[in-house]
Formats: C-alpha cells, structure tokens, sequence
C-alpha cells in the first residue's frame, strides 16, 4: 500500500513520548531528524511529527495525525515549511471491520516521505526557489471473517497524488486488491 494510499514516514532517529497504553484516548509527540526536501538542504531544527487517537466504545478508533519542518535552500536564502496532515477510522465487529484514511501534504512528496519529488523547479530560473509538491491520498479496507471460520475476505482501494502548483505536473498512483486468508 505504501505509496497507494499512504507515504512510508522512512526511518530516522527520534525522541518521542507516547501517552501510557491502554486509555480511550492515546497519543504521541516526536522530535525526529529533519530531512533534506528539494534545494531546502539547511536543516535547523528537528521535525515535529504528532498523533492522537481516540476510542469510541470497543469497536470504532478515530486518529489524526501531523507533521511540520522548515529547510532553507542555502543557495537562495529563502526557506519553506513542508507539513501534512492524516486522519482516518476503523470500525471492527466480530465478523467484519472496515478502515478508511486520508493524508494531504506540502512538501512531503509521494510513497517515500521527502524524497526527490518533494519539490519543484517550476520556472528553470536557478534565481528562484522552487516550489514545494502538493499530495494527498486516501485508501479505504473492508474485511469479512464469516462466523465459526478461519477464512477472512479482504478488498480495499487507494490512490496517492503528487502535483505541483503550476498545474503541468501530476501524477497518481492507484490500487486495488483484495484477497482470502
């Protein structure tokens, strides 16, 4: 699914606190390494990433999620702010469950988090600074487990989009699939 539906956050070092286990409400804050996106190539300070999820009865979680940093192309002396946003739900029955999510970003890029496409050069002008990507996606899960089986069903959908602000660029990455487990 990684880059249908989601982008993979890639593995960095981190400092992160994570509320205590077992509540109806449950979050996490990180400091996380800043990467390079695009020419913002002067990293100061570390990326803020946070999560929250919520809880309702024993059958439906809700989380939003987000994350914010700011890179500096050295060669222009002008910085950007890269963000995105997440939130989604899960509803799981004893017979069935159902997820759906979405994610919407600037800067972040598609499937690989802050990776080459993060940014565009939109004008060929070296005496500008590009501009950062736009992306978003969504992808949605429905799985069945009839009573007394071991057998599950699954499908679900997704689509990731990555597009630039001048309109010319756009790409989106969709997929579909299901299976029986």
């Amino acid at each position: 699914r990684i880059g249908f539906g989601y982008i993979y956050p890639n593995f960095v070092p981190q400092f992160t606190y994570s509320s205590p286990a077992g509540r109806s409400t449950s979050f996490n804050i990180g400091l996380m390494e800043p990467s390079t996106f695009g020419t913002y190539t002067e990293l100061v300070l570390p990326r803020l990433e946070a999560e929250a999820s919520f809880k309702a009865g024993s059958n439906l979680n809700v989380f939003v999620g987000g994350t914010v940093q700011t890179g500096k192309d050295p060669g222009l002396d002008e910085s950007k702010t890269a963000f995105g946003l997440s939130g989604g739900l899960t509803f799981k029955s004893s017979n069935f469950s159902l997820h759906g999510s979405g994610y919407y970003g600037n800067g972040l890029s598609t499937t690989l988090m802050f990776n080459t496409l993060s940014s565009f050069d939109d004008d060929a002008d070296p005496t500008t600074a590009e501009e950062l990507s736009k992306s978003y996606g969504y992808y949605g899960q429905l799985t069945f487990t009839p009573a007394n089986s071991k057998m599950t069903l699954a499908g679900s959908f997704g689509s990731s989009f990555l597009k630039n602000d001048g309109g010319d660029f756009k790409t989106e990455n969709s997929l579909v699939s299901g299976g029986i487990y």
